[in-house]
């Protein structure tokens, strides 16, 4: 794979030495996190992916619309609307307000980007109630 660039995803399913981990704790957190990457791999298989970093979502608008799906999520936009159900930006505000790690984009000039995306993400979806 090359950084930036999209990749065969089948190519990196059928990669065994990527899958089958040695054995030892410090590779605990790895064989929890791996089912979650096969999963998102087959589910997006049919589209391009690419490999990136982090920084690179964030640093755009499309980044807001990022689903982290790890063990301690990244708060983003698609986060409150798919995982949480939310539809309203008040139901955002409320929950972080409460929460004790609040998302890296709350106190910054990304926040209008962060609550836009979630309002077309929430339009987007059925109303879930909460």
């Amino acid at each position: 794979m090359e950084f930036g660039r999209s990749f065969n995803v089948r190519d990196v399913l059928n990669f065994r030495p990527f899958w089958d981990l040695p054995k030892g704790d410090e590779y605990n957190w790895l064989r929890e996190l791996l089912p979650l990457v096969r999963a998102f791999l087959e589910r997006h298989e049919s589209h391009a992916i690419r490999f990136d970093d982090d920084v690179s979502f964030s640093e755009s608008y499309f980044g807001f619309e990022w689903l982290d799906v790890s063990p301690l999520p990244d708060l983003l936009p698609r986060y409150f609307v798919e995982k949480l159900g939310y539809n309203r930006w008040q139901q955002v505000c409320d929950y972080i307000d409460s929460s004790d790690r609040p998302p890296w984009w709350w106190n910054t000039d990304d926040h209008q980007d962060a609550k836009r995306t979630f309002e077309l993400l929430a339009n987007e979806r059925p109303i879930r109630k909460r």
